[in-house]
């Protein structure tokens, strides 16, 4: 129950009710493959792994020392921006200009800074790192369900008031994990000259040997085996589709072969879809991914058999409520087959590959060579197709299921004291492809911890801040943003009229420098607010050097981009205008996909 007004945000219920994997196998591809083509820079050359201590050495690096210190930082980082700012300083929501402000100076708030920041645990975000990813657990199975129960008594126990669920009933999609996806490619008299496994192997096997946890899929793609000729159609982009056409090669009726990369890879299955494709693959190029000496556990990159999973829903939310809240026995306002029809889900089977798996069907292509800008980091020649070396067939296999299931948003409170009836609202999700030990529930060890430092802080002051502060664990973003944007959509009114901002943290991509994605009502907030934070003079320190300015009339606050629409800020930014702030610790902007999920 919130205070003043008197407004609940979600009835009160029990709480007792994007990702990669891979590893080495035998048989790996030899650095022969994998070394780049002349054009290119990929180095991906030592495909031979080691299990043992190495592996499990880098699976515990988030535990080290200098994580610790990043993930520390960032909890502080979280902690100044509601005890300094939102819930002190800072009044000017929704405003469309930069503000006109400066944070006051540190020496006015000496002991509740020492207090805020001796209350930061780095060792509590391990532990709570923990015990979130002991399981795969993506959305709406019972693994999730009891990470969800994990987060409310973790809460609890750390003071947060009327901790609950807001749940939805929502649609969903699962793989079959006893029939694993697979690709074969096939010669003219039907012999199969080439299987894919559909499972990627664990990189530590004692740690992620779960049952399921390998199989390759994404989510929503339609049930089904196709058969036919195959294009190489680039990144997937309108503009490469129409780079085809130009050069009079035809999707229509053949299966389409995309790398990840440049658009969200929803999009790239859409315009395979309006361009006529029966199936479609996607996969990882190593120029991409795979760019350094050697790979994962050696370094971040992703090694040959690694698979990236996702989901290529076209849109966010439940895809059968458009706009409205998905509530049990509420209406809703399209079926699976409109929802098909509208081609918010695919109606084509879609599988990812690795690029080990990618190889063999390249070096199977024929036809047209691909354009020079098109060629990858795979050591073979990319060509358009759609003919094949000895008039072979791709068929692929998709064994997929949707369901509606539960998912549950974890939400918390502290109760403001002034001004209780304006939100400040810290979220993260917990649902994960596999463990999420990166993407989310680094984040979500965070945010469990901030919450403790944060009631632990007001104990030892007697201070309360003046706005409510709103703790949410959204479910089912992997999916689409299912969690948030169903809230959202659920409390439109009341969030729009009554949040003050958004404070989004995803996972921790590096132990290097503070990364922020904001708009720029909080540009200055945001730069002024990493002053008052030691690392190892201020966190805006290395922030400015490692993210400088790009803003010629703001050129002493460090870069911090527009967000985009890849986590749950967006239905609070593009449906309400809500301020918001995606927050990270990170090295550079590459994106890079990592393999601890």
């Amino acid at each position: 129950m919130l205070a003043g007004g008197g407004h609940t945000i979600g009835a009160k219920e029990s709480d007792k009710g994007t990702t990669v994997a891979g590893g080495a196998s035998p048989g790996a591809l030899t650095s022969a493959y994998m070394s780049a083509p002349s054009h290119g820079t990929s180095k991906a050359k030592d495909m031979s792994f080691a299990f043992g201590n190495t592996a499990d050495q880098l699976a515990n690096n988030l535990c080290d020392r200098t994580m610790l210190k990043a993930i520390s930082l960032l909890g502080i980082g979280f902690m100044s921006i509601f005890l300094v700012g939102f819930l002190g300083v800072y009044h000017n929501s929704h405003s469309i200009k930069a503000a006109k402000f400066k944070i006051t100076s540190k020496d006015n708030y000496p002991s509740m800074i020492d207090i805020l920041l001796s209350n930061i645990n780095g060792r509590e975000i391990a532990k709570n790192l923990r015990s979130f990813t002991t399981l795969p657990h993506s959305a709406g199975t019972k693994a999730n369900a009891k990470v969800a129960e994990k987060i409310s008594k973790l809460w609890k126990v750390n003071g947060l008031e009327d901790v609950h669920y807001v749940k939805y009933d929502v649609l969903l999609s699962y793989p079959d994990y006893n029939k694993p996806n697979h690709l074969r490619i096939l010669d003219e008299n039907e012999k199969i000259l080439y299987t894919t496994k559909g499972i990627s192997p664990p990189l530590i096997p004692k740690e992620q040997s779960a049952e399921g946890a390998g199989i390759q899929w994404l989510a929503y793609s339609a049930n089904g085996t196709i058969r036919g000729q195959i294009i190489y159609c680039h990144f997937g982009r309108k503009e490469d589709f129409e780079r085809l056409n130009y050069y009079g090669i035809d999707p229509k009726g053949k299966i389409a072969m995309m790398r990840y990369g440049k658009i969200f890879r929803g999009d790239k299955i859409w315009n395979a879809e309006m361009a006529g494709a029966i199936g479609a693959i996607l996969f990882s190029d190593p120029f991409e991914v795979a760019r350094d000496e050697n790979v994962y556990p050696n370094t971040e990159w992703l090694p040959n058999v690694g698979v990236q999973r996702g989901s290529i829903m076209h849109g966010r939310g439940d895809p059968l409520s458009p706009l409205y809240p998905s509530k049990k026995n509420l209406y809703r306002s399209k079926t699976i087959k409109e929802a098909m029809t509208d081609h918010v889900i695919p109606t084509i089977p879609v599988l990812p590959l690795s690029y080990s798996d990618a190889y063999q069907v390249l070096s199977y292509m024929r036809g047209f060579v691909a354009p020079f800008d098109w060629q990858g980091g795979i050591n073979t020649t990319y060509y358009l197709g759609p003919d094949m070396k000895e008039n072979n067939k791709i068929e692929i296999t998709v064994h997929s299921s949707l369901e509606i299931r539960t998912i549950r948003n974890v939400i918390g409170y502290i109760r403001g004291t002034t001004d209780p009836d304006k939100y400040v609202i810290l979220g993260n999700h917990y649902d994960a492809w596999i463990y999420g030990a990166l993407d989310p529930n680094s984040g979500t060890a965070i945010l469990g911890e901030v919450a403790r430092g944060i009631v632990q802080t007001m104990k030892i002051t007697n201070w309360r801040p003046a706005r409510t502060i709103i703790f949410c664990n959204w479910d089912a973003e992997e999916y689409g943003l299912i969690g948030s944007t169903e809230f959202v959509e659920e409390y439109a009114n009341l969030l729009s009229q009554r949040t003050v901002a958004y404070f989004n943290v995803d996972n921790i991509n590096s132990n290097h420098s503070l990364h922020v994605n904001t708009v720029p009502t909080l540009y200055q907030f945001m730069a002024e607010i990493s002053k008052l934070i030691p690392n190892p003079k201020t966190l805006h320190d290395i922030w400015f050097k490692t993210f400088p300015s790009d803003i010629s009339f703001l050129p002493d606050i460090p870069s911090m981009p527009i967000p985009g629409g890849e986590s749950d800020h967006v239905a609070f930014l593009n449906y309400l205008g809500i301020p918001v702030a995606d927050i990270s610790y990170k090295y550079e902007l590459k994106i890079i996909y990592y393999l601890l999920v």
